[in-house]
């Protein structure tokens, strides 16, 4: 005989595990960011979300589909981009993209794919996206480029 009981309680207990992961990712972008920023001395923000174009795309897919657009806090896509806070002159870091369970998180840059099952791999693998040379020419770029152009 089906436990429908036990299935509704780990249906809640799954969800706060992705609730626990999804929360724990943010935070650790949100070090990543602060820690970049202040490294470039307030030059260099990061920005975590899809180009304009994608999220455009991306939304009206959701909206065909489901009917409305969907709670902003529930990608499972993106990508991490950063900008000049002048000039909002901006490099895509990488593509970012969420397990359904939070993890794995998998890392996309150059011809580089990290798959992290877990908060220590997905800070090595962030340590790792900045030490790139691909990634280093992009914050150049961006350090040299003058605080006007567009």
């Amino acid at each position: 005989m089906a436990n429908f009981r036990e299935a509704y309680e780990a249906g809640l207990r799954a969800f706060d595990a992705v609730s626990h992961a999804r929360g724990e990712v943010q935070e650790l972008l949100r070090e990543f960011a602060e820690q970049v920023h202040q490294a470039s001395g307030g030059l260099i923000s990061i920005g975590i979300g899809k180009n304009p174009v994608q999220a455009l795309k991306q939304l009206l897919t959701d909206i065909a589909i489901v009917g409305a657009p969907p709670d902003s806090l529930k990608w499972t896509e993106t990508s991490i981009y950063a900008a000049r806070t002048d000039n909002g002159q901006q490099r895509e870091l990488c593509h970012l993209t969420l397990g359904k369970l939070g993890y794995p998180v998998r890392l996309a840059y150059g011809k580089e794919r990290v798959s992290c099952h877990d908060r220590e791999a997905l800070e090595l693998a962030l340590e790792e996206l900045l030490k790139s040379p691909d990634t280093g020419g992009k914050y150049h770029s961006l350090l040299h480029a003058s605080a006007t152009s567009e």
